[in-house]
């Protein structure tokens, strides 16, 4: 068996990789690398250079540490480097190999790509890395004070503490290809529709834009309320972040409106929690 055809049936196995169609994989494999780290290697750097890679270990095993202490161990057939993949930050854990261990390594502009065009792929990665945030409780942060620093944010901030604004929307006879033009405009995934009261009639994604537009070959010169999701989820202004963490993992959702006196006034995304969660070393642990 060739070199590639090891690689397509091992990735076809793994999440996030298996929810990827036969042409997408290939894409994958055709660029992935071949890394091998021997026992004690120190992968990943706290506080050094981010990942240039999205992690899938094939044999053996890593370790996640800070100093001497020990938050998770990966191994064969699970991923790391999920949030360095996301956002090209620094690293802010030491990943040590624990064994001899051979990993494919994804580019982190083929990881890129696929978050922008699979909506599966990015839907696994996005809830995987929230819903393990979610299993470190706050009790378990103060057992953990040289750690919990930034990881209390989670816990602490409220809904438009973070929310960006101001809010990109339109109104519901605006063409879908002016609220396309919107999107790309302000480097945003979606657009609140607004009611003539100013209220959220609906709401057009990147997923909508696929699914609805560009799939079902529907003329782009339609109105955006013949294509927009409605009706709108939305908290308010107040709500703990974690909370809304929550409820975006319970809808299986990547956006929520966040209002004031009712108004929509903000958007978090999903992408925007792993990147608020990332500046965790407990949350990057969970990856």
């Amino acid at each position: 068996m060739s070199a590639q055809a090891v690689a397509t049936a091992f990735l076809s196995q793994v999440p996030p990789f298996r929810y990827l169609d036969e042409e997408a994989l290939a894409r994958v494999v055709a660029r992935a690398e071949i890394h091998f780290f021997p026992k004690g290697t120190r992968i990943l750097q706290r506080d050094g250079p981010p990942a240039r890679y999205l992690y899938v270990v094939e044999k053996g095993g890593v370790k996640k540490a800070v100093g001497d202490v020990t938050l998770e161990v990966v191994g064969e057939g699970e991923i790391f480097g999920v949030l360095s993949a996301l956002e090209g930050d620094r690293s802010r854990l030491d990943v040590i190999a624990i064994e001899d261990t051979v990993c494919y390594a994804i580019p982190r502009d083929v990881v890129e790509s696929l978050l922008e065009t699979q909506p599966k792929f990015a839907r696994f990665l996005y809830e995987f890395s929230i819903r393990r945030y979610l299993d470190w409780s706050l009790e378990e942060l103060e057992r953990a004070p040289a750690l919990a620093g930034s990881g209390r944010l989670i816990f602490t901030a409220r809904a438009g503490e973070v929310a960006h604004r101001p809010l990109v929307t339109c109104r519901p006879e605006t063409t879908i290809q002016e609220a396309a033009q919107l999107m790309t405009h302000h480097r945003v995934s979606s657009v609140v529709v607004l009611n003539p009261d100013g209220l959220a009639a609906g709401i057009l994604t990147d997923w909508d834009l696929r699914e609805r537009v560009v799939a079902a070959g529907r003329d782009i010169r339609q109105p955006v309320a013949k294509v927009m999701t409605s009706p709108v989820i939305s908290v308010d202004s107040d709500t703990p972040v974690y909370e809304v963490v929550a409820e975006m993992v319970r809808r299986g959702i990547h956006h929520m409106v966040v209002t004031e006196a009712g108004r929509p006034a903000g958007m978090i995304t999903g992408h925007d929690l792993v990147l608020l969660q990332g500046t965790s070393a407990l949350f990057v642990a969970r990856d």
